[in-house]
């Protein structure tokens, strides 16, 4: 009687798990980046430079944080098991 291993070889790669075509930490990066650029822009009083307002300018910086960080790590997953080691 053969007993098959429950983990898959090293052959077989698992796909990373993906949310809305996003990993899970580039997902998490893009809601934080726009909820910190919200809350900032609500919170913030009117920045006067030159005669205009450049709260606009830090939120659009801000939210943009996110799917930049997702553009450099778009091919790389991030490796959970390096972080939590299963003992």
């Amino acid at each position: 009687m053969h007993i098959e291993p429950l983990q898959p070889d090293d052959e077989q790669q698992q796909e990373a798990g993906k949310v809305f075509g996003l990993r899970y930490h580039q997902l998490i990066v893009v809601l934080l980046s726009l909820i910190a650029a919200t809350q900032l822009y609500s919170w913030m009083n009117p920045i006067q430079v030159g005669g205009h307002d450049i709260r606009l300018y830090l939120f659009l910086f801000i939210a943009l944080i996110g799917p930049t960080y997702c553009f450099f790590y778009r091919k790389e997953a991030m490796d959970i098991k390096s972080i939590w080691p299963h003992k």
